[in-house]
């Protein structure tokens, strides 16, 4: 249970609701850029890093009424800043946090038949994202 606890809120929105899972909590990235020329060594393609993005995140929350529905679909679109914050480790006073703008860029509720009702909700992040350890 490594995970339980973990909140997730937006500057705008607050908190959205009883996480579930969230199966990838952020996948950064850096394009690369072909900086190869006629002065190339031996004609090998030289590469340099470019464009860095904090990528996004998907999480699943439980669908617990009406409240939470409307804070996920009013979030839809707005720039805010999200908080992904883990549960206190033992011995320490704070979970770690990780904090970045971002855009929530979609949403949906699954009613399944013999299950609870869920919400997966897609932030795409903008900008640096900030880790903060556990103190």
């Amino acid at each position: 249970m490594i995970g339980h606890g973990t909140t997730i809120s937006g500057s705008v929105s607050g908190d959205i609701g009883e996480i579930v899972d969230i199966p990838q909590i952020i996948n950064p990235s850096v394009t690369v850029n072909d900086d190869s020329d006629m002065a190339s060594v031996e004609q090998w393609e030289e590469k340099a890093a470019g464009w860095k993005n904090a990528g996004q995140a998907t999480f699943t929350v439980k669908y617990t009424g009406e409240d939470t529905a409307e804070k996920i679909h009013n979030a839809l679109g707005i720039l805010q800043n999200w908080t992904i914050t883990s549960p206190v480790p033992s011995g320490k006073t704070t979970g770690a946090t990780l904090v970045c703008a971002g855009i929530e860029t979609g949403y949906s509720i699954a009613a399944p038949l013999k299950d609870e009702m869920r919400q997966d909700v897609t932030i795409e992040f903008s900008g640096k994202a900030i880790f903060t350890k556990a103190a």
